[in-house]
């Protein structure tokens, strides 16, 4: 290394270390080479490094008041929704989730089908929802389409029973029956 005071000169032993000063040193599309050593050498740290920034996003898109497509549950809202106005919302606000989110339905290389980009916008949806309960606009439409299509309380209660089902057979090992009539 050249400092203004002089120079400095260190071994490096680390196989990957050694490997990202190879490519400083070539100064040839430097970054990406240095996330691909990374990506192959420690991927869990790129890993957590994608959910800050997901987390970021998300965090932003969430905020109560942002006036987000689904966050309004108003009649216009509900019976004006496109997926277009969602797609062009996410692209704005969360690229880099949507990015990520698309590569888990299809590869990132290929521009996706009409099929699959419903898919990555609905599987965005019920993430934002299960982050931030009044992200449901689109789901509020999917109970409408349900009880409007002659579903019925008794698929609810169905629905209810199989849940708390579920439940119970979750805390049974480890807490005691009081215990879960009081989360029920």
């Amino acid at each position: 290394m050249h400092y203004p005071s002089g120079e400095k000169t260190t071994y490096v032993r680390d196989e990957v270390l050694k490997q990202i000063c190879r490519v400083v040193y070539k100064n040839s599309n430097v970054i990406n080479c240095i996330l691909e050593i990374i990506c192959k050498s420690n991927p869990t740290s790129l890993a957590t490094a994608a959910a800050k920034l997901v987390n970021k996003e998300c965090e932003g898109l969430c905020k109560r008041g942002t006036g987000s497509v689904l966050q309004d549950k108003t009649y216009d809202s509900l019976f004006n929704f496109t997926w277009d106005n969602f797609q062009k919302e996410i692209q704005i606000r969360a690229p880099h989730t949507l990015k990520i989110i698309s590569s888990t339905v299809c590869n990132p290389t290929v521009t996706p089908t009409p099929k699959k980009q419903l898919c990555i916008l609905h599987t965005f949806a019920s993430g934002v929802h299960g982050r931030f309960q009044e992200m449901s606009n689109l789901h509020y439409q999917i109970g409408l389409i349900l009880a409007h299509g002659g579903c019925t309380v008794r698929v609810y209660m169905f629905n209810f029973i199989y849940t708390l089902n579920f439940i119970f057979h979750e805390y049974k090992k480890t807490h005691s029956f009081k215990y879960l009539c009081c989360v029920v």
